[in-house]
C-alpha cells in the first residue's frame, strides 16, 4: 500500500508539473523552435519514465516537438525495447526524428534493418527516408 501511495504522489507531482509546463507552453505563439528552460526540459524528460501511460506519451511527444536533446537516450531505449507496445515505440521514433541529431537518426536506422514489429519498422523506414531526402545526405548520419 505504501508503494502505491508513493507512485500516486509522484504521478500527481508530474501532472502538476506538466500542467505548469503546458500552461507556459500554451502562451507560445505556435513556434516549435521555442527554447525550453532547463527545468521544463528536465520535467519532460522525467515524465517519460512515468508509470502513467498518458503522462509518458505526452512527454515523449513534447520531447520531439521542442527538441529536448536530454531525452534522446531514453527515447532510443524505448524505441529499441521490444517489450514496449507499438504505439509507444512509434511515438518515440517520431520524436527522435523531430530531434534529428546523429544519435536519433542512427537509432532509427538500426530499427529499419530488422525490427520484428512491422509497424515500428515501417514508420522508422519512412522517417529515415524523409530525413535522408530532406538533408540530401548519404544514408549514414554524421555528427
Amino acid at each position: 500500500m505504501e508503494k502505491r501511495s508513493f507512485y500516486l504522489a509522484i504521478a500527481s507531482m508530474l501532472v502538476i508539473s506538466l500542467f505548469a509546463v503546458g500552461t507556459s507552453l500554451a502562451k507560445d505563439d505556435g513556434n516549435d523552435n521555442r527554447q525550453l528552460t532547463d527545468k521544463q526540459a528536465k520535467i519532460i524528460t522525467l515524465g517519460i519514465l512515468s508509470p502513467n501511460t498518458g503522462i509518458s506519451h505526452t512527454c515523449i511527444y513534447y520531447s520531439g516537438k521542442y527538441k529536448v536533446y536530454q531525452s534522446v537516450d531514453m527515447l532510443v531505449g524505448i524505441l529499441k525495447d521490444p517489450k514496449c507496445d507499438s504505439y509507444t515505440r512509434t511515438l518515440a521514433a517520431l520524436s527522435l526524428g523531430r530531434i534529428g541529431n546523429a544519435s536519433s537518426i542512427n537509432a532509427i536506422k538500426e530499427i529499419t534493418s530488422g525490427d520484428k514489429d512491422s509497424k515500428v519498422k515501417s514508420v522508422c523506414e519512412m522517417i529515415y527516408k524523409e530525413f535522408h531526402d530532406f538533408n540530401e545526405l548519404p544514408l549514414t548520419a554524421k555528427n
